[in-house]
C-alpha cells in the first residue's frame, strides 16, 4: 500500500516494472497539490492568540492560520507555527528562507513581537493540500501483486467535506486496509 502524495507515487510507479491498471494511473495523474510554507518560531513571550491557541479567520492576506503550540498543550515552549496559503506559498517557494521568514514575521506583527523570537525555521511542504482530489476512498493500482494507494487526496463519496483534511487520510487508510485484508484473505 502506498500513502505518499500522488505525484510522488506516480513518479515511483512510472519508474517501476509493476503492471499498473491504466485507468487507475490516469485517475492518479489527476490529483494535484498546493504547497504550504510554514514558519516555526520559538518565542520568549506569549503571542496574542485566542485561548485555544488557533486562529484561521480574519488574518492578513496570504496567511492561512497561526497556531500557538503551547496553548494547544503540545509543546512546553512558546512555539508558534505560521501557515501560508497555497497561492502565497507558490509565489515565495523559490525565495531564500530568510526572505520568506521575514515576510511571515512582518505579516504576523499583530500576533507576536518580532523581538521575542528566540529561533526560527522554515518548512517547505511541497504537497500540503490536495487541490484536485478523488471522490474515491483509495485506488487499486494492481492485483498482481496487490497494490493500492490511499491518503488525504482520497475522499469517500459519503464524505461531506469540500476539501481534504487529516480525517480524509485516516478514513482512506482504514478503508484501503479493510479492502487489502479481504483481498489477502481470499489468497490464503
Amino acid at each position: 500500500m502506498l500513502t505518499i502524495p500522488a505525484p510522488q507515487a506516480e513518479a515511483l510507479l512510472m519508474s517501476s516494472k509493476l503492471e499498473i491498471d491504466e485507468t487507475a494511473m490516469e485517475k492518479l495523474k489527476q490529483i494535484t497539490f498546493s504547497p504550504c510554507l510554514v514558519g516555526l518560531f520559538k518565542l520568549s513571550h506569549a503571542p496574542k492568540l485566542p485561548e485555544n491557541g488557533h486562529l484561521d479567520q480574519d488574518l492578513p492576506k496570504g496567511m492561512m492560520r497561526i497556531v500557538d503550540h503551547y496553548k494547544k498543550g503540545v509543546s512546553n515552549e512558546r512555539t508558534v507555527s505560521v501557515y501560508m496559503t497555497g497561492q502565497w506559498s507558490k509565489a515565495y517557494r523559490d525565495e531564500p528562507s530568510e526572505t520568506v521568514l521575514n515576510q511571515m514575521i512582518n505579516l504576523s506583527k499583530d500576533y507576536f513581537d518580532h523581538q521575542s523570537i528566540l529561533s526560527q525555521q522554515l518548512k517547505r511542504w511541497r504537497y500540503a493540500e490536495a487541490v484536485e482530489f478523488l471522490r474515491e476512498p483509495y485506488l487499486e493500482l494492481s492485483n498482481k501483486p496487490p497494490l493500492m494507494i490511499a491518503g488525504d487526496a482520497f475522499l469517500s463519496k459519503q464524505d461531506p467535506a469540500t476539501h481534504t483534511r487529516l480525517e480524509s487520510a485516516f478514513t482512506s487508510g482504514v478503508l484501503a486496509a479493510d479492502r487489502m485484508h479481504s483481498w489477502l484473505s481470499r489468497l490464503l
